[in-house]
């Protein structure tokens, strides 16, 4: 059969996350802050949101994908869900929902790809992801949370190939072994992501670029958009290369 690469992210997802402990660290972290209106602006192909819609927690979908949310809703059919997420680019956030959500959320080391996705560039210049948190700022309400992650410190410290293997696991009935390997180029500033997905003996892969930024110029950026009380959270079922933070808007 051939994947498309959406698909093939749905297989990677579950064959390489700890799904039900990422959703009770995440149900802890939303459940500690009061919230009405919630957007998750990276919901990707559902990959634990629809989970957490399932449990009846209402949250707003949207991506700058239209693949993604073409697999996002077969996603949710299957899961008996009726969801119509919304293609949206994080640069028109600020336009389509000023001053709407009590909390927004961008998950999945999701930010730093913003303009880079699959293409090589150098990104010395951390403005895109600058102007899309300020973007993100404009869609919180005063007093708002936003909840967003990326790559640890620790991950993008040292140059070193990185390399895992994970287990064969059986998702949706097809057997799916993932290889990976991460690039960090600290002078070009760019991350590359190299992934080898094999389901039911059948052999794909594909290459992802994404930026480099340490966690203290992130933290820059958040308070030079306006928010403060940023804190790190432990997350247990994340991906051991993720920081995740909240930041608040102040009232």
């Amino acid at each position: 059969m051939n994947y498309q690469f959406v698909d093939l992210m749905h297989y990677y997802l579950h064959a390489c996350s700890a799904k039900d402990d990422l959703k009770r660290s995440i149900k802890k972290i939303l459940d500690k802050y009061r919230w009405t209106s919630a957007l998750d602006c990276s919901c990707g192909t559902g990959f634990t949101l629809l989970d957490l819609i399932k449990d009846g927690y209402r949250i707003t979908c949207a991506d700058g994908s239209q693949d993604m949310l073409k697999r996002f809703e077969i996603n949710a059919a299957s899961m008996g869900l009726d969801i119509k997420p919304l293609c949206i680019n994080w640069l028109d956030l600020g336009k389509i929902f000023y001053r709407t959500f009590d909390l927004v959320m961008c998950r999945g080391n999701s930010l730093v790809y913003a303009n880079v996705w699959d293409a090589e560039a150098v990104c010395n210049n951390h403005s895109v992801i600058a102007t899309c948190v300020g973007n993100m700022f404009s869609t919180v309400r005063p007093g708002g949370i936003l909840y967003v992650d990326i790559p640890s410190e620790e991950h993008l410290k040292s140059d070193e190939v990185k390399t895992a293997n994970y287990r064969p696991v059986v998702v949706d009935g097809c057997t799916v072994q993932v290889n990976e390997v991460i690039w960090n180029d600290s002078t070009r500033r760019v991350r590359k992501w190299e992934v080898d997905i094999t389901v039911n003996e059948h052999t794909y892969n594909f290459t992802r670029y994404s930026r480099h930024i340490y966690e203290d110029e992130f933290t820059d950026i958040l308070k030079t958009t306006g928010f403060e009380d940023i804190e790190r959270h432990n997350v247990v079922g994340e991906r051991n290369h993720y920081s995740v933070f909240s930041a608040r808007r102040p009232s």
